[in-house]
């Protein structure tokens, strides 16, 4: 019985109720002699731990007591599947070199031993751990996921590979694909009553619609989220259906606003060791402060981001743009001008061969005011301006469109964009 109740429960995401039922199938089992019985209940209640926003310290420190347990026992199944845990965990501490090499050693494992099954979830998991720094990478994985996923006639899998797809193909900028991944993943995830896949593929699609510019769109569809994350109580993501709605407050003007959901991101990222987003509800936090002309708001914001960044310099999440536009913005306060110049261009080179919109989107924001000690900013204007990806997206257009009408009216000697500068998009 509990064993359905689990089964139910991980379709709809209700990781709450998965984790109440392991616990009493752990009960019933506990004076069992076959530990092999005991570790898939065990895993399966560590990943319904994760889901819910346990810790990242702990969830470490539990994935691999039970990783060395399911070696022990010298279980494959089991192994593969703790790693998957242990992976995304060391993916949230923004340890992704680490979480690589574990995800393709899983992938090879469970292709030796000839479980469909498995293989489906190890090719899950290294391509949900490849989005970032390859995702050209990812997209061939993902499409090898679907094919096995309809040959298993396996809805659950497909309807998250599609949502997968949806995410690598925004980063190798192909948004139509995109749009028709996601809208094929809620179809599938829907009929299939797999919720927790619906409300991220809602998420998905009102990023998208946010950036295109439709923001009742975007609000409905955030919000759609953040209801089924909530009652999902699947708190991880439920942050960053805030961390979204704080962004388009941002879009719609709306500072009162858009500074509040920030501080709540911030404050429920940095309980659940979600660096990744409270770094970025913060640095969202001190953008907000400056537009407010709260320039001492603004620096706290970023000291407490860099304290959570700590030594990653070379860690590039999304939402990093948003941090180094805070640096910028301040150091340019502070006369900093060659500090913030540089920081801007490893930046933009940072960006732009994976987040074309971060790329174009942290010139947007910063690039008038670094034109004036470096007239080459007005080429790289150019540049992103013709780029399919910014024309796609209209508030990020429009911006590109104010900084083009801005730099026609200045004298005719400033710099102008050639033919090598316009470079290959």
């Amino acid at each position: 019985m509990h064993e359905e109740l689990v089964r139910a429960a991980e379709l709809g995401g209700r990781w709450a109720e998965v984790e109440r039922s392991c616990d009493a199938m752990l009960a019933m089992l506990a004076s069992s002699d076959a530990p092999t019985r005991v570790l898939p209940v065990q895993q399966r209640r560590l990943q319904a731990r994760l889901r819910q926003g346990i810790g990242v310290r702990e969830m470490e420190h539990e994935c691999r007591e039970l990783l060395a347990e399911a070696d022990r026992l010298d279980s494959v199944v089991d192994v593969v599947r703790i790693r998957s845990l242990l992976v995304q965990t060391l993916q949230r501490m923004g340890r992704v070199y680490e979480a690589i090499c574990i995800a393709e050693d899983s992938l090879g494992q469970s292709e030796a031993l000839g479980d469909e099954a498995l293989t489906g979830e190890a090719l899950y998991r290294l391509a949900q751990t490849l989005l970032a720094p390859r995702p050209a990478d990812a997209v061939e994985l993902l499409l090898r996921l679907v094919t096995l996923a309809r040959g298993r006639k396996d809805p659950a899998l497909e309807a998250r590979a599609f949502l997968s797809l949806g995410v690598a193909r925004t980063r190798t900028r192909d948004d139509l694909a995109a749009v028709e991944a996601f809208r094929l993943a809620l179809r599938i995830s829907l009929d299939a009553q797999a919720l927790d896949v619906a409300a991220t593929s809602s998420m998905n699609l009102g990023v998208l619609e946010l950036r295109r510019g439709n923001f009742d769109a975007a609000h409905g569809a955030f919000h759609e989220a953040l209801r089924l994350y909530t009652t999902l109580r699947n708190n991880t993501s439920r942050v960053g259906a805030l961390y979204n709605l704080a962004m388009l407050e941002t879009e719609r003007d709306d500072l009162e606003a858009a500074g509040a959901l920030y501080r709540e991101t911030a404050a429920v990222a940095e309980q659940l060791g979600a660096d990744e987003l409270a770094i970025g509800a913060h640095a969202g936090g001190g953008l907000t402060a400056l537009r407010q002309q709260d320039v001492p708001g603004a620096r706290t914001e970023l000291a407490m981001a860099q304290r959570i960044l700590g030594a990653r310099d070379d860690w590039w999440f999304q939402g990093r743009e948003r941090l180094e536009a805070l640096v910028i913005r301040l150091a340019m306060l502070d006369g900093s001008k060659t500090i913030a110049h540089s920081r801007f261009c490893t930046a933009l080179e940072k960006l732009e061969p994976n987040d074309v919109y971060g790329a174009a989107w942290l010139l947007a924001d910063c690039g008038a005011e670094l034109a004036p000690e470096d007239p080459t900013i007005w080429g790289m204007v150019e540049r992103f301006a013709d780029n399919a990806t910014v024309e796609t997206f209209v508030p990020l257009a429009a911006r590109f469109t104010a900084l083009r009408d801005f730099a026609n009216r200045l004298p005719a000697s400033r710099p102008r964009a050639t033919t090598n500068e316009a470079g290959d998009d």
